[in-house]
Parts: C-alpha cells; structure tokens; sequence
C-alpha cells in the first residue's frame, strides 16, 4: 500500500536516520472528541481529446517512460532475507502506452487533502494512472505515477466493493490537479472516477494531546498510541463489524510522497486517507492497524481493538493472519528517520507478545513459511517500503525480538551513526540553507552531523517574493549571530536582515543599489583573514569575480578582484575550509557540470590551482554552499536534496537527505 503525497510548502522535513526526541505533548485531548467534519467531490474521467482537458492527452519521452516503468514492477523479493533480483523485462521493451481516459483539471478546496482514482470495471493489463498539479499562477507541475490495483471485494472482511483503483494522493498547497488512466493501444477504458477529498480541519488537529498508553500485556508495555477520536475518525463511515484473524507476523509499509507534513497535519491526513479508503475504495474502515509519522508517533488505524487480531486491508492476498504498519513516507529516497525505525520494533514487540510470535522467527502464512516480519515487497508487486525502509527490516526484526524478549517499553539502543533530528536552534548560521514556501515566508534548515539536516523552522513572516537571490552570510554585523542578505528582483538593491538570538530576522536594512548586475553572490566565510565574513560576486557582464570585505557593522570596507574568466561558470559557492588547510575556498561548477574547488590563500587571493572533484553536479540544478561543513547542498529536478561531501582529495560522495522540497524555491549560492 503506497500512499503519494505532494507538498508545495514546507514546515518540517525529516532527512535523516536518526533518534529523534519528541516535544513535549500538549494537555491530553478527551476520548470523545467530536469527529471532524469532511466533503468530497467526485467527477468522472473522459475521453482525451476532450475540450477541457488541457493537454492531458500528450505524453512526453519522461511520460511514457514513466508509465512503463509502472508496469513493470519488482516482483519476488526472497521474503525480505536478501535484496530483490533484477526485473528481467525492460520496460523500453513494453508496449507504447496510450491515453485512455483523463479528468478536467479539479480545483483543490483547501491548502491539504486527499485525491485518488476508483475504476468502475477491471483494468487490462499494463494499465497504470498518472496525475500532475499545480499551484495558482504557476504551469502544470510533470506527470506522476500513482499506484493502482485491480483488486476486487474481500469476502472476508467486506473489503473492497469496487474494481480497483489507485492509492490515495496527499495534496498539500496546490490549487489544482488532473489525473489520467493510461494502458496499451485497443484497452478499453475503465469508467474512472476521480475523488477529492476535504479532510476538514480542527483546534484538536494541533492540539491531539497524549497518545493512550497501555497497560502491560505479556512481557512488552503497549505504547503510546493516538486514538481514533484524536485524530477525528468519523465512526458512521465504518462498515458492518470487524474481521478477526490470528495474527502470526507483521507486514511494513511505507505510504511514499513527502515527508514535508506538520504535526498538526497527520489528523487530517489520517482522515482523507480514512474517507477515500471507505467511500471510494469500498473498504469497510481504513487500511493499515497502526500507521507512524517521522517523529515516531504511533496513530490507531483500523477500528477493533489495538490488541485484538483486527484483519486489516493492506497487502491484497496476505491480511489474515497478519497485521499492517504503515510508516508516512517516501523511503525509497531518503533514509527513514530513526525515531519512526525505533516505532516500528516497539508496536511489533508489543503485538509479538500480544499474539505470542517471535520477531525474528518464521511462520507459515498463505501456506508458505515466511519470516514473522516482511515487506510488503516481499508479498506483493510493489516498491513498498522502499530501498532504504527494506534495509532496515533486519534491524527491525532484531529489535522487535529483543524488545519482546526483555519486555522494556524503552526505545532501542541508538544506530550506529546517530543524528539527532532536531529544530535549528539559535541564530542564523553561514551554512544554512534558505528557502521560500508558497506563502512567500523564508524557512531555514541546517546540517547535522556528517549527513543530516534539521527540521526546517521559519526566519521570516515577511513577504519574501520580492528577492531574487537570498544569502546566509555569517554575521556581517559583528554580534556573533549570523545575518541574511537578500536582493530584489526590481532595482537590484541589497538588503540586509540581521539575525537574532531567537532564530528570526530583525528589520530590514537597505545597503544600496546596482547588484541587479552580478550573476552570483554567495557568502559565509572568512576570505581575508580579518576575523569577518566576507560575500563574493560575480559581474555578468564581464565575469569578474570581486570579493565584498565584511567590515563587522553590517558592512563592507571595499572590494577587490580576484580575476575573470568567471562568467562560463553556472554557479559560484562559498564553501569555507574545502581542503582542511584552515583557510575559505571557493566552489565552481560548469555549465555541464564539472566541479571545481579553488584553494584560498587566507589574504582574499589564491593559492594557485583548482582541483576537480566532479562531473556529474548537472544532477543537482541547484547548489548551496554550506561554509563550516566541507560539503554543498544539492537539490535535483525533482525536488530531492542531497549532501554533497568532501571524500578524499578529489572526490565528493551524495546522500539524500530529504524526500522534496517540490513547490520551494531553494536559494542557491
């Protein structure tokens, strides 16, 4: 079961592996909070080549290939033991796929919310269903795949009225979005329908209070779980009774997208999930037992009694006999955080000492002896939970089975390479990397470690549209607190935004105009040797490199060359001690690509001689330095970061670190 989510805003972001410490809960809500009140509109999709469908009906190279790619699915994965084998079909080899129906563009009715496809007859083979958005007075954003299934009623559980459809699309801060059902030439159409979904919102969303605690079952404590009445369940839409089964093992999943979700969202996303699940899928309630967020809070899912063995809905041919945990998040991307990692092994330890399994033991399921604990790759034709969640499953395993065995309601030992997730704190660093989300305020998100990033936390409420190039300089003012430049689009003056100790801008100040020239500018380092941060500008016109000498007020006492010849380059980086020889160096990257670091002689010149470290940076169109931290941050077309770090002389090694940052604008150096 993977569930897409689409963010074009940013509050917090996930980014790395880590034991993550949760805040402090607000007062607890009451058990019988009202449900939340929620709408829906449903439409039907028609031909292609209808009127109002934009241009739906045209695939690009990327489309079909896309839609191919969907086709062709990993298949047995040796029960989560070993890696799954390669896909022997080439999907270049498959069948052109070709429009077969599509929607009108919808409206979205509210900054989140739930869409997804229901077909009204069974999909032909190789059928497969896309969707793109977009936000007000901005183009279509590219195709998407969604998962889809073909997957008719359960007479076991009542699950599933319908002949299929996709997996639920979370929509954050865009204003429209049109799907469409593509399958190879001569399929017929399916009678789709598209369905979107208002989830409601309420003061309880952010304010859900304590997760219920358990009382001791067995050896293992049951955890702290959030109840269906916090997250606003309304329980008239469930259908019938439960379903019972002897739950013998557990199957992970991830829901995919974005982890670019607040604490205050995951109610309503539960809702949305909740109502396409049984509105338009036909499930009798929603499908996962238990599903966690990335700070590692644990949510009821499927109605019937934690530590009952509810059948749930969420690997077609495997729900009895085992129970679902979903994870919210894309983790075929980005490494899954430790706090959700350490989630997972505690509800299994829990639920092993419950239903009396072993976490790290087999069972036979479906007739076939199986590890206790799989993927849900490993029993269907999935990507779910993807890479970096699937090789986490033996850790999970051997922790669930030590957690159960030793009974401790505690979170496991730390990995090996802890990063604690943390909100930035303090004032503004040099290496921070700036942002601006759709409503037009600057967010900041800073390194962790040697792979981390923080959550990302707001600098600023002002209007942030007006710049063009935004800068994290280090402190230009002399108080020990990091400030922002920022330069306006129209006139190319030069703003300076000192930071404070609490995080935030102070008010504005107006260094002067004529920068609207320069092609680059970037900071957050010493070039001089004086004590104070320096920036550095390119001169479009003539691709002179000038470095600005920060004179400690807010300031600059003068400028110097430091040569031509810059201009062919597609981005100049302050990145601080590259080299490890204790003085600033600067990145340059060409417009195909290739990298180079050249070495700073500590008195604002150079050493002499570049060194080239790469040739693959068109991967990441844009780059961020990060002064301080011998690494850039890189963002792909896709909206993916990464950390881009020194390995060796002349070498750099990428790491994801984020699962999208699609709808920011990330300010590059």
């Amino acid at each position: 079961m993977r569930i897409r989510h689409l963010a074009g805003v940013v509050a917090t972001l996930v980014v790395t592996p880590a034991l993550t410490v949760l805040p402090a809960a607000p007062p607890s809500a009451t058990a019988d909070s009202a449900p939340v009140p929620t709408s829906e509109r449903r439409v039907d999709l028609v031909d292609p080549g209808n009127a109002k469908a934009d241009d739906a009906d045209k695939t690009s190279a990327a489309d079909v290939a896309l839609a191919r790619a969907q086709a062709t699915r990993t298949t047995d994965a040796k029960n989560g033991v070993a890696p799954p084998p390669a896909q022997p079909v080439d999907p270049a080899a498959l069948p052109e796929p070709q429009v077969l129906e599509v929607s009108t563009p919808q409206d979205v009715p509210s900054d989140l919310a739930v869409a997804g496809v229901t077909y009204g007859t069974t999909p032909a083979a190789g059928t497969v269903v896309q969707y793109r958005t977009k936000r007000a007075d901005a183009p279509w954003q590219a195709w998407q795949g969604i998962d889809s299934d073909s997957v008719t009623a359960d007479a076991a559980t009542g699950d599933g009225q319908r002949a299929g459809g996709s997996d639920p699309i979370v929509l954050i801060d865009v204003s429209q979005v049109q799907v469409r059902v593509l399958g190879r030439a001569g399929s017929p159409t399916t009678d789709a329908k598209l369905s979107i979904i208002d989830p409601g919102s309420a003061a309880q969303d952010a304010q859900v209070g304590a997760p219920q605690a358990g009382a001791a079952h067995a050896a293992q404590r049951r955890p702290a779980i959030f109840t269906r009445a916090q997250w606003g369940a309304n329980e008239s839409w469930r259908k019938g009774s439960p379903s019972y089964t002897q739950v013998r093992g557990v199957i992970v999943h991830h829901t995919a997208g974005t982890n670019n979700y607040t604490q205050a969202q995951v109610p309503a996303i539960m809702r949305g999930i909740y109502a396409f699940h049984t509105k338009d899928r036909g499930w009798s309630d929603v499908a996962y037992n238990v599903l966690i967020d990335k700070w590692g809070r644990m949510w009821e899912g499927r109605a019937g009694g934690l530590d009952r063995g509810v059948m749930g809905a969420h690997a077609s041919g495997w729900n009895t006999n085992t129970m679902g945990v979903g994870v919210l998040g894309d983790y075929d991307k980005v490494a899954i955080p430790g706090a959700a990692v350490n989630a997972v092994s505690r509800v299994i330890a829990w639920k092993a000492g419950v239903h009396g399994f072993s976490p790290n033991g087999r069972a036979t399921i479906n007739g076939r002896s199986v590890p206790t604990i799989q993927a849900h790759r490993d029993v269907g034709n999935t990507t779910c939970p993807g890479r970096y969640m699937y090789a986490q499953m033996g850790n999970i395993r051997r922790t669930a089975a030590q957690l159960a065995g030793n009974g401790t309601s505690t979170a496991p030992p730390a990995p090996n390479n802890p990063e604690p997730v943390t909100s930035p704190s303090g004032g503004i660093r040099g290496n921070d990397v700036l942002m601006r989300s759709t409503a037009n305020t600057l967010f900041r998100t800073s390194p962790i470690g040697a792979t981390g990033m923080s959550f990302a936390a707001r600098v600023s409420g002002v209007d942030w549209s007006q710049y063009d190039k935004v800068v994290s300089t280090g402190d230009l003012t002399g108080d020990g607190i990091g400030d922002v430049l920022a330069r306006t689009s129209s006139g190319g003056r030069l703003h300076l935004y000192p930071g404070t100790p609490s995080g935030q801008l102070a008010d504005m100040r107006d260094l002067g105009a004529g920068w609207g020239g320069m092609n680059a500018i970037t900071g957050g380092a010493d070039y001089t040797g004086d004590g104070r941060a320096d920036i550095l500008a390119v001169v479009a016109r003539t691709g002179e490199l000038f470095i600005y000498a920060g004179n400690g007020s807010g300031g600059f006492d003068n400028r110097h060359s430091l040569g031509t010849g810059w201009g062919h380059m597609r981005d100049v980086a302050a990145v601080g001690d590259w080299d490890g020889d204790g003085r600033a160096d600067i990145m340059g990257v060409l417009r195909d690509g290739t990298a180079f670091v050249y070495p700073g002689n500590g008195r604002g010149g150079w050493r002499g001689g570049r060194t080239q470290i790469a040739t693959n940076f068109s991967a990441w169109p844009t780059i961020v330095g990060l002064p301080g931290s011998r690494a850039v941050f890189g963002v792909d077309a896709s909206g993916n970061g990464f950390m881009i770090r020194r390995h060796g002389t002349s070498t750099v090694r990428s790491t994801p670190v984020a699962p999208n940052f699609r709808g920011l604008h990330v300010f590059a150096s």
